[in-house]
């Protein structure tokens, strides 16, 4: 592994986990302190975290690609070259359905990227919109991918420490 990519990564975990402390904040202040700044930002911190695993997916496809060109056995990659797609589109269409609630009276639709909410009733969507879709549509598709280049990366590890 390159320096480069090995910069990028740790620093992509370093702000995924100062993002991932700041939605805990956000969540504890949520269910404490029902509406102030940090319950607002919510929002905010998810998309961030959006951000980041989206260029830790897209990493992982460059590193997944390279993996499959290496292969010398041909059968053993052609059923992980179509299940890592297919099963992301699958992830994909589904991303579009997908709606939690966030609270008492809040419904929040789109993962990780907010893209409708609906408080009391009111729904609140931005110009944004289409944006969020497609970028929750894109970050669903790329998680089969991420996940495979994780489970590839620590076998790989195990491998070289034993």
């Amino acid at each position: 592994m390159k320096a480069r990519t090995k910069i990028f990564i740790g620093t992509s975990i370093t702000l995924l986990a100062i993002f991932l402390a700041f939605f805990l904040i956000s969540v504890v202040l949520r269910l404490t302190v029902y509406r102030s700044f940090w319950a607002d930002a919510t929002p905010i911190a998810f998309a961030l975290l959006g951000l980041i695993l989206l260029c830790l997916e897209i990493s992982a496809v460059a590193s997944n690609y390279k993996f499959f060109r290496g292969l010398s056995n041909y059968p053993r990659k052609v059923p992980l070259r179509i299940l890592l797609p297919s099963t992301g589109m699958l992830l994909a269409v589904g991303s579009y359905f997908a709606r939690y609630p966030m609270g008492p009276h809040d419904v929040v639709v789109g993962t990780p990227f907010f893209y409708v909410i609906w408080e009391n009733g009111e729904d609140f969507e931005g110009p944004l919109m289409i944006l969020a879709i497609f970028g929750n549509a894109v970050f669903a598709f790329l998680l089969p991918q991420f996940i495979f280049a994780v489970v590839r990366s620590t076998r790989e590890q195990k491998k070289i420490m034993s």
